[in-house]
Protein backbone atom coordinates (compact mmCIF):
# COMPACT_ATOMS: atom_id res chain seq x y z
CA UNK A 1 0.00 0.00 0.00
CA UNK A 2 1.36 3.19 -1.10
CA UNK A 3 1.34 6.11 1.49
CA UNK A 4 -1.27 8.10 -0.45
CA UNK A 5 -3.68 5.29 -0.43
CA UNK A 6 -3.06 5.45 3.46
CA UNK A 7 -3.70 9.43 3.67
CA UNK A 8 -6.90 8.92 1.83
CA UNK A 9 -7.88 6.12 3.93
CA UNK A 10 -6.85 8.61 7.05
CA UNK A 11 -8.59 11.60 5.67
CA UNK A 12 -11.77 8.92 5.04
CA UNK A 13 -12.00 8.16 8.73
CA UNK A 14 -11.12 11.81 10.09
CA UNK A 15 -14.43 12.44 7.51
CA UNK A 16 -16.58 9.87 9.97
CA UNK A 17 -15.13 10.99 12.92
CA UNK A 18 -16.60 14.66 12.45
CA UNK A 19 -19.73 13.55 11.02
CA UNK A 20 -20.18 11.60 13.96
CA UNK A 21 -19.92 14.38 16.26
CA UNK A 22 -22.68 16.38 15.59
CA UNK A 23 -24.67 13.13 15.88
CA UNK A 24 -23.46 12.18 19.02
CA UNK A 25 -23.51 15.87 20.43
CA UNK A 26 -27.26 17.20 18.97
CA UNK A 27 -29.01 14.33 18.91
CA UNK A 28 -32.05 13.40 21.82
CA UNK A 29 -33.28 10.50 23.24
CA UNK A 30 -36.93 10.14 23.57
CA UNK A 31 -38.24 9.32 27.00
CA UNK A 32 -40.16 6.21 27.86
CA UNK A 33 -43.44 8.23 28.69
CA UNK A 34 -43.05 10.13 25.66
CA UNK A 35 -42.11 8.12 22.78
CA UNK A 36 -45.29 6.20 22.05
CA UNK A 37 -46.49 9.93 21.16
CA UNK A 38 -46.86 10.55 17.61
CA UNK A 39 -45.31 14.16 17.46
CA UNK A 40 -42.75 13.23 19.67
CA UNK A 41 -41.62 10.88 17.21
CA UNK A 42 -42.11 13.14 14.32
CA UNK A 43 -39.67 15.89 16.13
CA UNK A 44 -37.00 12.82 16.59
CA UNK A 45 -37.49 11.73 12.97
CA UNK A 46 -36.88 15.48 11.86
CA UNK A 47 -33.95 16.13 14.19
CA UNK A 48 -32.44 12.95 13.01
CA UNK A 49 -32.62 13.61 9.70
CA UNK A 50 -31.00 17.44 10.26
CA UNK A 51 -27.76 15.69 11.77
CA UNK A 52 -27.41 12.86 9.56
CA UNK A 53 -27.22 15.85 6.72
CA UNK A 54 -24.72 17.71 9.07
CA UNK A 55 -22.85 14.69 9.43
CA UNK A 56 -22.76 13.27 6.06
CA UNK A 57 -21.63 16.99 4.47
CA UNK A 58 -18.97 17.51 7.18
CA UNK A 59 -17.47 14.07 6.51
CA UNK A 60 -17.58 14.88 2.73
CA UNK A 61 -15.96 18.51 3.13
CA UNK A 62 -12.88 16.17 5.38
CA UNK A 63 -12.79 13.73 2.95
CA UNK A 64 -12.72 16.14 -0.14
CA UNK A 65 -10.37 18.32 1.38
CA UNK A 66 -8.09 15.12 2.51
CA UNK A 67 -8.42 14.08 -1.33
CA UNK A 68 -7.17 17.51 -2.64
CA UNK A 69 -4.14 17.74 -0.10
CA UNK A 70 -3.25 14.39 -1.44
CA UNK A 71 -3.68 15.04 -5.27
CA UNK A 72 -1.72 18.43 -4.80
CA UNK A 73 1.23 16.00 -3.58
CA UNK A 74 1.17 13.19 -5.84
CA UNK A 75 0.43 14.74 -9.18
CA UNK A 76 3.54 16.50 -9.14
CA UNK A 77 6.56 15.59 -11.01
CA UNK A 78 8.98 17.12 -8.92
CA UNK A 79 12.61 17.54 -9.98
CA UNK A 80 13.85 15.73 -13.20
CA UNK A 81 17.30 14.06 -13.19
CA UNK A 82 19.78 15.31 -16.10
CA UNK A 83 19.49 13.56 -19.35
CA UNK A 84 23.61 12.41 -18.97
CA UNK A 85 25.24 13.13 -22.16
CA UNK A 86 26.94 9.43 -22.02
CA UNK A 87 23.93 7.94 -21.52
CA UNK A 88 22.89 9.54 -24.69
CA UNK A 89 25.91 8.96 -26.52
CA UNK A 90 25.67 5.25 -25.27
CA UNK A 91 22.64 4.88 -27.07
CA UNK A 92 23.53 6.18 -30.11
CA UNK A 93 26.75 3.76 -30.30
CA UNK A 94 24.65 1.10 -30.27
CA UNK A 95 22.58 2.19 -32.82
CA UNK A 96 25.17 2.61 -34.99
CA UNK A 97 26.37 -0.56 -34.32
CA UNK A 98 23.55 -2.52 -34.96
CA UNK A 99 23.23 -1.27 -37.93
CA UNK A 100 20.40 1.37 -37.07
CA UNK A 101 21.54 4.01 -38.56
CA UNK A 102 21.56 4.82 -41.92
CA UNK A 103 23.90 7.56 -43.71
CA UNK A 104 22.55 10.09 -46.11
CA UNK A 105 23.91 10.13 -49.57
CA UNK A 106 25.47 13.69 -50.06
CA UNK A 107 24.55 15.28 -52.88
CA UNK A 108 25.48 18.82 -54.29
CA UNK A 109 21.28 19.54 -54.50
CA UNK A 110 20.95 18.84 -50.64
CA UNK A 111 21.57 20.11 -47.47
CA UNK A 112 24.33 18.39 -45.08
CA UNK A 113 24.26 16.06 -43.49
CA UNK A 114 25.53 17.10 -40.70
CA UNK A 115 27.98 14.85 -38.82
CA UNK A 116 26.12 12.34 -36.60
CA UNK A 117 26.95 12.23 -33.56
CA UNK A 118 25.92 13.74 -29.92
CA UNK A 119 26.26 17.58 -29.37
CA UNK A 120 26.00 20.01 -26.59
CA UNK A 121 23.85 22.95 -26.95
CA UNK A 122 23.91 26.00 -23.93
CA UNK A 123 20.29 25.96 -22.66
CA UNK A 124 18.65 29.08 -20.58
CA UNK A 125 15.04 29.33 -19.61
CA UNK A 126 12.06 27.53 -18.49
CA UNK A 127 8.57 26.40 -18.83
CA UNK A 128 5.83 26.68 -16.90
CA UNK A 129 2.02 24.63 -16.32
CA UNK A 130 -0.58 25.73 -14.23
CA UNK A 131 -3.82 23.89 -14.02
CA UNK A 132 -7.11 23.93 -11.69
CA UNK A 133 -6.36 20.97 -9.28
CA UNK A 134 -2.92 20.05 -10.01
CA UNK A 135 -1.06 23.37 -9.29
CA UNK A 136 1.84 25.27 -10.94
CA UNK A 137 4.93 23.01 -11.97
CA UNK A 138 8.18 24.77 -13.81
CA UNK A 139 11.31 23.63 -14.95
CA UNK A 140 14.41 25.79 -15.49
CA UNK A 141 16.72 24.32 -18.22
CA UNK A 142 20.33 23.23 -17.06
CA UNK A 143 22.87 24.92 -18.43
CA UNK A 144 23.87 22.27 -21.27
CA UNK A 145 21.75 19.82 -22.63
CA UNK A 146 22.72 16.55 -24.97
CA UNK A 147 21.31 16.32 -28.38
CA UNK A 148 21.46 13.08 -30.54
CA UNK A 149 21.85 13.75 -34.03
CA UNK A 150 20.85 10.52 -36.04
CA UNK A 151 21.53 10.24 -40.20
CA UNK A 152 18.39 8.86 -42.08
CA UNK A 153 17.59 8.17 -45.78
CA UNK A 154 16.54 11.54 -46.73
CA UNK A 155 17.94 13.74 -43.91
CA UNK A 156 18.19 13.37 -39.98
CA UNK A 157 16.73 13.88 -36.86
CA UNK A 158 18.12 15.69 -33.60
CA UNK A 159 17.18 14.74 -30.07
CA UNK A 160 17.17 17.19 -27.75
CA UNK A 161 17.52 15.78 -23.89
CA UNK A 162 16.18 18.48 -22.16
CA UNK A 163 15.92 16.15 -18.76
CA UNK A 164 15.75 12.70 -18.49
CA UNK A 165 12.48 12.46 -18.73
CA UNK A 166 11.93 15.05 -21.13
CA UNK A 167 13.05 15.11 -24.90
CA UNK A 168 12.24 16.48 -28.45
CA UNK A 169 12.88 14.96 -31.38
CA UNK A 170 13.23 17.24 -34.50
CA UNK A 171 12.49 15.51 -37.95
CA UNK A 172 14.48 17.45 -40.88
CA UNK A 173 14.11 16.51 -44.63
CA UNK A 174 17.07 17.83 -46.96
CA UNK A 175 14.89 17.92 -50.27
CA UNK A 176 16.34 18.71 -53.61
CA UNK A 177 17.21 22.52 -54.87
CA UNK A 178 18.94 23.03 -50.93
CA UNK A 179 15.27 22.75 -49.05
CA UNK A 180 15.42 22.48 -45.23
CA UNK A 181 12.12 20.46 -44.40
CA UNK A 182 10.01 20.66 -40.92
CA UNK A 183 7.94 17.48 -41.53
CA UNK A 184 7.74 16.41 -37.30
CA UNK A 185 8.40 17.69 -34.10
CA UNK A 186 7.94 15.06 -31.03
CA UNK A 187 8.21 15.45 -27.50
CA UNK A 188 7.72 13.57 -24.71
CA UNK A 189 7.87 15.26 -21.44
CA UNK A 190 6.29 14.72 -17.92
CA UNK A 191 3.44 16.98 -16.29
CA UNK A 192 1.84 16.36 -12.64
CA UNK A 193 3.15 13.21 -12.94
CA UNK A 194 1.71 11.60 -16.36
CA UNK A 195 3.95 10.78 -19.32
CA UNK A 196 2.59 13.51 -22.33
CA UNK A 197 3.42 13.56 -25.63
CA UNK A 198 2.80 15.92 -28.31
CA UNK A 199 3.25 15.11 -31.78
CA UNK A 200 3.45 17.83 -34.14
CA UNK A 201 2.77 17.34 -37.82
CA UNK A 202 3.55 19.73 -41.24
CA UNK A 203 1.66 18.93 -44.83
CA UNK A 204 3.88 22.05 -45.42
CA UNK A 205 7.21 21.13 -43.57
CA UNK A 206 9.06 23.73 -45.97
CA UNK A 207 11.51 25.75 -43.02
CA UNK A 208 13.80 27.58 -45.62
CA UNK A 209 15.52 27.41 -49.21
CA UNK A 210 18.63 28.53 -50.18
CA UNK A 211 18.87 31.98 -52.44
CA UNK A 212 16.14 33.34 -50.80
CA UNK A 213 15.96 36.88 -50.17
CA UNK A 214 15.84 38.84 -46.93
CA UNK A 215 12.02 39.65 -45.84
CA UNK A 216 10.47 36.69 -48.13
CA UNK A 217 7.64 35.19 -46.30
CA UNK A 218 5.71 32.06 -46.33
CA UNK A 219 3.21 29.96 -44.70
CA UNK A 220 2.85 26.82 -42.54
CA UNK A 221 -0.54 25.16 -41.30
CA UNK A 222 0.14 22.42 -38.93
CA UNK A 223 -1.54 20.11 -36.12
CA UNK A 224 -0.39 18.46 -32.80
CA UNK A 225 -2.08 16.19 -30.70
CA UNK A 226 -0.87 15.51 -27.13
CA UNK A 227 -1.64 12.38 -25.23
CA UNK A 228 -1.87 11.84 -21.57
CA UNK A 229 -4.63 11.65 -19.08
CA UNK A 230 -6.93 13.64 -21.50
CA UNK A 231 -6.29 13.96 -25.38
CA UNK A 232 -5.95 17.16 -27.09
CA UNK A 233 -5.68 18.75 -30.60
CA UNK A 234 -4.88 21.98 -31.84
CA UNK A 235 -3.86 23.84 -35.24
CA UNK A 236 -1.15 25.73 -35.74
CA UNK A 237 -1.20 28.24 -38.19
CA UNK A 238 2.37 30.33 -39.11
CA UNK A 239 3.55 32.79 -41.32
CA UNK A 240 7.67 32.17 -41.37
CA UNK A 241 9.90 34.90 -42.41
CA UNK A 242 13.74 34.98 -43.38
CA UNK A 243 15.51 37.10 -41.76
CA UNK A 244 18.44 36.84 -43.83
CA UNK A 245 22.17 35.63 -43.49
CA UNK A 246 24.08 36.09 -40.51
CA UNK A 247 27.19 35.42 -39.22
CA UNK A 248 27.48 32.92 -35.98
CA UNK A 249 30.45 32.28 -33.83
CA UNK A 250 30.33 28.77 -32.66
CA UNK A 251 32.60 27.22 -30.63
CA UNK A 252 35.33 29.89 -32.12
CA UNK A 253 34.11 29.04 -35.47
CA UNK A 254 32.29 31.60 -37.96
CA UNK A 255 29.13 30.08 -39.79
CA UNK A 256 27.15 31.65 -42.38
CA UNK A 257 23.38 30.99 -40.63
CA UNK A 258 20.33 31.12 -42.11
CA UNK A 259 17.89 33.41 -39.78
CA UNK A 260 14.46 32.35 -39.83
CA UNK A 261 11.39 33.99 -37.93
CA UNK A 262 8.29 32.06 -37.01
CA UNK A 263 5.33 33.84 -35.69
CA UNK A 264 2.23 31.44 -34.47
CA UNK A 265 -1.58 31.34 -33.86
CA UNK A 266 -2.79 28.28 -31.48
CA UNK A 267 -6.01 27.40 -31.67
CA UNK A 268 -8.58 24.03 -30.87
CA UNK A 269 -7.37 22.42 -27.67
CA UNK A 270 -5.28 25.27 -26.57
CA UNK A 271 -4.62 28.97 -27.75
CA UNK A 272 -2.56 31.38 -27.77
CA UNK A 273 0.93 32.50 -29.68
CA UNK A 274 4.23 30.98 -30.07
CA UNK A 275 7.62 33.03 -31.59
CA UNK A 276 10.30 31.43 -32.59
CA UNK A 277 13.67 32.22 -34.20
CA UNK A 278 16.19 29.52 -35.38
CA UNK A 279 19.03 29.83 -37.25
CA UNK A 280 20.71 26.97 -39.67
CA UNK A 281 24.05 26.21 -40.60
CA UNK A 282 23.67 27.46 -44.41
CA UNK A 283 25.99 24.57 -45.78
CA UNK A 284 24.29 21.42 -43.37
CA UNK A 285 21.34 22.65 -42.23
CA UNK A 286 22.25 22.30 -38.89
CA UNK A 287 20.31 23.89 -35.57
CA UNK A 288 22.46 26.33 -34.71
CA UNK A 289 20.42 28.20 -32.33
CA UNK A 290 16.81 28.09 -31.10
CA UNK A 291 14.84 31.03 -29.42
CA UNK A 292 11.54 30.47 -28.65
CA UNK A 293 8.75 31.86 -26.86
CA UNK A 294 5.08 30.39 -25.84
CA UNK A 295 1.92 31.27 -24.10
CA UNK A 296 -1.07 29.27 -24.58
CA UNK A 297 -4.28 28.58 -22.76
CA UNK A 298 -7.25 25.63 -22.37
CA UNK A 299 -7.41 22.97 -19.55
CA UNK A 300 -4.27 24.31 -18.58
CA UNK A 301 -1.83 27.29 -19.19
CA UNK A 302 1.16 27.02 -20.70
CA UNK A 303 4.16 29.43 -20.46
CA UNK A 304 7.60 29.09 -22.23
CA UNK A 305 10.95 30.66 -23.13
CA UNK A 306 14.13 28.91 -23.65
CA UNK A 307 16.74 29.30 -26.17
CA UNK A 308 19.36 26.68 -27.10
CA UNK A 309 22.95 27.64 -28.70
CA UNK A 310 25.19 25.16 -30.48
CA UNK A 311 28.31 24.81 -28.51
CA UNK A 312 30.85 23.32 -31.22
CA UNK A 313 30.47 21.92 -34.52
CA UNK A 314 31.80 18.77 -33.67
CA UNK A 315 29.80 15.88 -32.34
CA UNK A 316 31.07 13.04 -30.02
CA UNK A 317 30.80 10.20 -31.54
Amino acid sequence: MTWDLVALGIAFLMGLAVGAVPWLLLRRRGHPDTAGEEGERSRIRRRSLRVAAVSVGLTLLVVAAGTYAVLRVVLHSGPLAPAGAERVLTELRGEAAAGGMVRASHESDRLGPPPAGVYTYAASGYYETDAPVFGTERRELPATVPAALRLEPDGWTLTVHYFDRHRTVFRWVAAPGRILEEPEVVTDNVRFGMEIRTTLTCPQPEVVRAALAPGATWSRDCGAVTTGLIGASQDLASRDTFVGVERLSIGGVDVDAWHVRRDTVVSGGQSGAQHRDAWYAADTGMLLRLDFESRTSGLADHVESTRLELASLTPRT
